[in-house]
């Protein structure tokens, strides 16, 4: 796999609300939710007796299915029971799959996925819906004006849902248009542009904030692994740890965080008696293979940095008690 800090977005941020579902693939894969009709007529209203014939032979519905069954592991379940909300720590990008749709419709919607969650597992969560039948009914009717169809695909972030636009049947979506959609639905305000010294301070250590940490880069670029990983950490109110980015190789930012090559990370703290408000306390330099700046290696790093912190803060009390 490539290393995540060169999987960049030109334009970070969200595009604005998507709306729309493959809603050709209907007449491919048969019924989405009750909505679908037949060839023959059947369906909603149809010709020449087909809407009679359906309701006197209305078709066996297909046996009930496994998540397993229509879902690869790398992907979450997700639904009545558990769906991501405004206080979900993750953006997530959800599939709406139905059972009741052809296996050709199922497998091709499990390839699709397993290939996609490999792709953004380093920036968001990526979990899968079952309708159809008696499945997920409350969840599932937020497709249900969406049309017919047996896939269909949204980023869910602060509890906001924005759904994927496909191209019409026989077009079918590509992993790289569901990644370019997921990663330009990205929330790119939980990070903040530092250029120059002096706006560390207001921009990253100001309302009450003690620490923060900054990505110094010679792209012109965010990766989306950097902002999924900000957004999480947004959502942790106790320990208040801001994020911010300083692009193209920054001489002035690169000089007062003494960085040597990139990509860099750094942890500062504020403290008013250094020269720009601040100190750093903690880096990492990326690399390669088991080196480079992984979503995991910066997760334990953070944990690291807080770990060492609560540490220093327990000898010094026991000093003062022995004094």
């Amino acid at each position: 796999r490539s290393d995540p800090f060169t999987n960049y977005q030109r334009y970070p941020g969200r595009t604005g609300q998507h709306a729309g579902s493959f809603s050709d693939f209907a007449d491919i894969f048969g019924n989405m939710f009750g909505f679908g009709g037949g060839s023959n007529g059947g369906g909603m209203g149809g010709g020449r007796g087909g809407g009679r014939r359906a309701q006197r032979e209305r078709p066996t519905p297909k046996p009930e299915v496994n998540f397993g069954d229509v879902f690869p592991a790398s992907v979450k379940k997700l639904g009545d029971g558990h769906f991501p909300d405004n206080k979900s720590k993750h953006v997530w990008l959800v599939a709406y799959v139905d059972q009741q749709g052809s296996a050709g419709s199922v497998n091709f919607a499990k390839e699709l996925l397993s290939e996609i969650s490999l792709k953004l597992e380093q920036s968001m969560k990526v979990g899968g819906v079952i309708c159809g039948g008696n499945k997920n009914k409350r969840t599932c009717a937020r497709v249900k004006q969406k049309g017919r169809g047996p896939l269909f695909i949204s980023v869910v972030v602060d509890g906001q849902e924005v759904f994927f636009e496909g191209k019409p049947w026989p077009s079918k979506p590509k992993p790289k248009e569901l990644y370019d959609f997921a990663v330009q639905n990205m929330p790119s305000d939980v990070v903040k542009d530092v250029n120059r010294a002096s706006d560390v301070v207001p921009k990253l250590l100001g309302g009450g904030r003690r620490r923060a940490v900054v990505l110094l880069t010679d792209k012109f670029d965010v990766s989306s692994m950097y902002l999924g990983l900000a957004y999480k950490h947004s959502k942790d109110a106790g320990r208040k740890l801001s994020f911010g980015v300083s692009r193209g190789s920054s001489l002035e930012i690169g000089r007062c965080m003494k960085a040597k090559k990139y990509p860099l990370v750094v942890m500062i703290e504020k403290d008013e008696g250094a020269e720009h408000g601040f100190k750093i306390v903690a880096r990492a330099e990326g690399g390669k293979g088991a080196e480079r700046l992984s979503r995991s290696r910066l997760e334990d790093w953070i944990e690291r940095q807080y770990a060492n912190a609560k540490e220093s803060c327990k000898s010094k009390s026991k000093k003062r008690r022995k004094r």
